[in-house]
């Protein structure tokens, strides 16, 4: 019965899957593309579009007055020549306090984003109230407060026909996945109350271009926020699927956490992908939709973690293996029972001079299965660096290091040194282990290895 009960279970959602396919390839009619009548009706949206030499200043009232008149969809932007790295979509309806938030959250991407970045992003607001007077007010407030960002093309206002204040998220990726889908080669979907964290972009290509992410045979969805739809990306060309996806199983409420699982299993990506420290959180302090893994909430702040190999001899459970221990993501190094003198090794790409080491090891507390915090962590153990390799074999997971230093040993499974450039009077480093000193019956993850770099080196 149970064997039947699974057969069923992977015959579904196959065939959900074989539908989602379909409907993102379904046939594309002249220059306008069309999605099933579940969408109603896909019509062409007048893009008010300039390409003015001028970034410095825009017409405003005369953009506005072209925005007015348009009687139906309505889309102010400049369009790029060229595809950008991400597409940032933020969805607004009118509520006491709603403009003040959406400046407030666009003010906070704008001050994190430098302006060569904001070269590569794009920001879409999707205007989805049916009040057409506020919808334009809202654009009138953001088009003065930011228009050099809208005449480098890093924010446009698309305001579609068909709006409802009704699941505004699935709502807003409906719209988005005809006017956006390939504007970038990823989509985030943020909301229009929350801040960033520092460097976000940067930490996000950061996390999408690590080992961890790269090795995976397929990922459908990466989230940088525990809320729900705030910080969930996927790659744009899964953007069409995901909102066909939303349609089907989504109700009257905007979709949740199990609503995402159940999209990330049809498109056979098993398990979350979810970074940590998260980038995102609610302005409100007192909303009870808080992230809890906000980088803002945690000393374990994102480090440069320059390029480099990991090589060890412990053994790995599952596929929990060692290219996890160092720019994994989400995903950690699950070590076997350690000995003594076991070993892990980042051989870094170039030299570098460190100026913190963080090293975290276990699930950390309050995890629903450790609530202590005090599981999977590493015993007696030491971390040493060298400036130099004598030998290595890659292949055979062998590594000789010179001159190592040792600088300091774990503390309840946890390392955490800074100061370290000063420390070793602008040493270089080539090689950072981390050596079992007793042997232990309990396994080992490695959750977290982050470097930081002496500022005056980070590029």
């Amino acid at each position: 019965m149970d064997n039947t009960k699974l057969l069923i279970g992977v015959l579904a959602v196959v065939a959900v899957y074989l539908n989602l396919e379909l409907i993102a390839r379904y046939p594309r009619k002249g220059k306008e593309s069309y999605l099933p009548d579940m969408f109603g009706p896909c019509k062409r949206q007048t893009i008010i579009n300039f390409n003015s030499k001028n970034t410095s200043s825009l017409n405003v009232d005369a953009l506005m007055s072209k925005w007015n008149a348009e009687p139906q969809s309505r889309v102010l932007a400049l369009t790029r020549p060229e595809q950008s790295y991400l597409t940032i979509g933020i969805a607004c309806i009118k509520w006491k306090g709603g403009e003040k938030a959406l400046l407030r959250t666009l003010s906070s991407i704008i001050e994190e984003t430098p302006i060569h970045h904001q070269l590569e992003v794009v920001v879409i607001i999707v205007l989805l109230d049916a009040d057409r007077n506020y919808n334009s007010a809202l654009a009138d407030s953001v088009l003065r407060k930011f228009s050099f960002q809208v005449s480098i093309g890093f924010l446009h206002l698309y305001e579609p026909a068909s709006r409802s204040t009704t699941n505004t998220n699935v709502q807003a990726i409906k719209a988005l996945a005809h006017y956006a889908n390939n504007i970038s080669t990823y989509y985030m979907h943020l909301d229009d109350d929350v801040e960033c964290a520092p460097s976000f972009y940067h930490q996000i290509r950061h996390f999408l271009s690590s080992k961890g992410l790269r090795v995976m045979s397929s990922w459908s969805l990466v989230e940088f926020s525990e809320m729900p739809m705030v910080g969930k990306l996927v790659k744009s060309t899964d953007l069409r699927k995901l909102a066909a996806y939303l349609e089907l199983f989504s109700t009257e409420s905007d979709p949740d956490d199990r609503t995402l699982a159940l999209f990330r299993h049809t498109m056979l990506q098993g398990k979350s992908v979810m970074m940590k420290p998260t980038l995102f959180q609610r302005f409100d302090s007192a909303s009870v939709l808080k992230d809890r893994f906000f980088v803002g909430n945690s000393v374990a702040m994102q480090g440069d973690d320059p390029d480099g190999l990991v090589l060890t001899n412990m053994q790995h459970i599952g596929q929990n293996g060692p290219e996890f221990a160092y720019r994994g993501g989400q995903n950690m190094f699950w070590a076997k029972a350690v000995s003594a003198d076991d070993w892990l090794t980042i051989v870094f790409e170039d030299d570098v001079i460190i100026d913190r080491i963080l090293i975290e090891t276990g699930f950390s507390e309050g995890h629903a299965d450790n609530p202590e915090g005090d599981g999977y962590v590493l015993g007696r153990a030491q971390v040493e660096l060298s400036p130099k390799v004598l030998r290595m074999d890659a292949g055979n997971n062998k590594i000789t290091c010179a001159n190592y230093k040792t600088i300091g040993e774990f503390q309840k499974g946890k390392f955490d040194i800074s100061g370290l450039s000063n420390k070793l009077h602008g040493r270089k480093t080539k090689c950072l282990t981390v050596r079992v000193l007793e042997s232990q019956t309990d396994s080992v993850m490695f959750q977290k290895m982050s470097v930081f770099l002496r500022k005056s080196d980070i590029k």
